[in-house]
């Protein structure tokens, strides 16, 4: 136990009382039926994630943990009023991770976040989205946005004036209803280098892609069938996707390349090395791999 860096810690049915954990510990994860967190939680820890831990309140230790870097929670019913203890992890908090999780008020606090996932969040609508929009206008130091089945077709207006440099917009195929609109204009375009968006969203977003100099890394996300694409906007982005010079890396999930086939938009996609010889095009070969493999661009550094 001496040199024990990272812990799993979970129970499936009644409460557990946790021993006390080594002092050297850096990253923990938690999950399961309620857990009875020790006393004081290591204050090495940078890392820590907890998972449906079925309290109505955000452990108190978790806001002592003055050198923690990043913190996922998932499936978390912490009341908003425990959540705001974290401010006190304000100068250290540097990636956030919600997933099945409403964001807080307090997330407008965190003054160090760069990194900020929002996965299968209550869907934000009405004054929920202009509520969201309000944390997100708060956050001018981010530098990484992943919103997945998260928000409605649109980028919330705020993101769009974020000067990102990663930014993921995945909004639930399901949701959708017709050809999704088009990315808006704003700042994140002067400043991004990683983009991955909806295939059809992209294709739609072709005169807004023209101010996207400094894109570096684009990923072409699932694709929701051939009705939700319109091959016209295609041809115009192949087009503006030539002129970015600096374009190295175009991915596509597994599911586009065999989707794209009857209306030759890969073979298009190939094209382009003539355009940019050294541009590196990547066909996944799972859903898993193409998840890991790009998201690897919004890890929790």
């Amino acid at each position: 136990m001496s040199s024990l860096k990272f812990v799993e810690l979970g129970s499936e049915e009644e409460a557990v009382q946790l021993p006390s954990l080594p002092r050297q510990l850096t990253a923990a994860y938690c999950s399961g039926a309620p857990l009875l967190l020790p006393a004081a939680l290591p204050a090495s820890i940078s890392w820590l994630g907890l998972y449906d831990c079925g309290t109505p309140a955000l452990p108190a230790q978790v806001a002592q943990l003055s050198r923690l870097r990043c913190l996922t929670l998932e499936a978390c019913t912490y009341s908003p009023a425990s959540l705001n203890s974290l401010c006190s992890l304000a100068p250290t908090l540097t990636f956030l991770r919600l997933l099945r999780c409403q964001p807080p008020p307090v997330l407008a606090a965190l003054t160090a976040l760069q990194n900020l996932r929002l996965e299968s969040v209550p869907r934000a609508e009405g004054a929920a989205a202009q509520q969201l929009d309000a944390l997100l206008a708060q956050l001018q130091q981010l530098t990484a946005l992943l919103l997945q089945d998260s928000t409605g077709e649109v980028l919330p207006p705020a993101a769009a004036a974020l000067p990102l440099r990663r930014l993921a917009f995945l909004p639930s195929p399901a949701r959708l209803n017709g050809p999704p609109p088009p990315l808006p204009p704003g700042a994140y375009l002067d400043t991004c280098s990683h983009l991955a968006a909806r295939a059809a969203t992209l294709a739609a977003s072709a005169d807004v892609l023209k101010q996207a100099s400094g894109l570096l890394y684009l990923c072409f996300a699932d694709y929701s069938g051939s009705s939700a694409f319109d091959a016209t906007n295609w041809r115009a982005l192949r087009g503006v996707l030539s002129m970015l010079k600096g374009l190295v890396q175009v991915s596509f999930e597994p599911k586009c390349p065999s989707a794209f086939a009857p209306l030759g938009l890969f073979d298009d996609i190939m094209w382009l090395r003539t355009k940019h010889p050294d541009l590196t095009v990547l066909r996944y070969g799972s859903a898993d791999h193409a998840h890991a493999t790009f998201l690897n661009h919004f890890k929790d550094d």
